[in-house]
């Protein structure tokens, strides 16, 4: 086990002996940072089931500006930190947290870190032929605080074993694949979600796309959800986006179908002395003509709709 590359390029790496831990092979090391090029230099590494930490410390070593490391075992975390004192390897760069993975991705999310990198080897998960994966990459994929702490151009690398078939759920796309005998290493960015229904307009000759009257209403199960107007092919219109964490300051989704489509709305929401939900929006989308409209909302499972 050694780094792979940059100033401490071939040090040897101490690990501890046993299974407990399935080193990332130099060669799958040397395919990702290949892929990865000058995209390490000066970036913010987060290493999920860091084990050795080698994924944290080759970044280092080709100029990364810091990397955490996250290890629940405090054996392994130990020779990370013994490793990163190495000569050739910048001073006071590595943070090592000895804790649950999940439990920190929360914790990281909640204290608004950020990183341009992310980067995860975890144990491999059994195959999964006729069902879905409950693999600990998986549950990666589905956190939904993991999403939030990367930036918006920025890319987590997950590595699987080739038996286990992952779903890429929302905000994930794929964006490259390398594949080393049972090892799969997926480079994925997060999507931006755009709304299907929204239509670009031309306004004197100027095209692009409205964005108005945001409107955030927290539903009973503690989703948040924001209703925004734009034009579709019916005219002024009211979508909905969904928080994937509950929070504002995270990715957004939007719902394939707008909240309303008659030409209508810049909405607000408000609750009645007798506990009703209202909408409230204006219609027609033209001066002088539009008037105040207030109807009734409920909450389905998922979002709120017009009754």
């Amino acid at each position: 086990m050694r780094i792979t590359g940059g100033q401490a390029g071939g040090r040897i790496l101490k690990v501890p002996k046993g299974l407990a831990v399935r080193p990332t092979p130099d060669l799958v090391k040397q395919a990702v940072f290949n892929s990865l090029g000058g995209r390490v230099v000066g970036a913010r590494v987060l290493e999920l089931f860091a084990g050795s930490g080698a994924l944290s410390l080759d970044c280092l070593s080709r100029g990364a500006a810091s990397a955490v490391c996250v290890e629940k075992s405090p054996k392994h975390a130990h020779f990370i930190r013994q490793n990163a004192t190495a000569p050739d390897l910048p001073p006071d760069a590595l943070e090592v947290r000895t804790q649950d993975v999940f439990a920190a991705l929360r914790q990281l999310h909640e204290s608004k870190r950020e990183f341009d990198l992310i980067l995860a080897d975890p144990p491999y998960g059994e195959k999964n032929l006729g069902h879905r994966s409950t693999s600990l990459a998986q549950q990666l994929l589905d956190n939904p605080h993991l999403p939030g702490l990367l930036v918006s151009d920025g890319l987590f690398v997950l590595g699987h074993a080739r038996r286990d078939t992952l779903e890429l759920p929302p905000p994930w796309r794929e964006v490259k694949l390398l594949k080393h005998g049972d090892s799969h290493m997926r480079f994925l960015k997060r999507t931006e979600s755009e709304a299907p229904w929204a239509q670009e307009i031309n306004s004197k000759g100027r095209k692009g796309y409205v964005t108005d009257g945001p409107w955030l209403h927290r539903l009973a199960n503690g989703e948040l959800v924001m209703l925004w107007s734009s034009f579709g092919t019916g005219g002024y219109t009211v979508g909905i986006a969904k928080s994937s964490s509950g929070e504002i300051l995270d990715t957004w989704q939007q719902l394939p179908e707008p909240l309303y489509a008659g030409d209508g709305g810049h909405c607000m929401v408000f609750r009645t002395f007798d506990g009703q939900h209202l909408l409230a929006y204006h219609r027609p989308n033209l001066s002088p003509d539009e008037r105040p409209f207030f109807v009734p909302l409920r909450e389905n499972e998922t979002s709120i709709e017009i009754v």
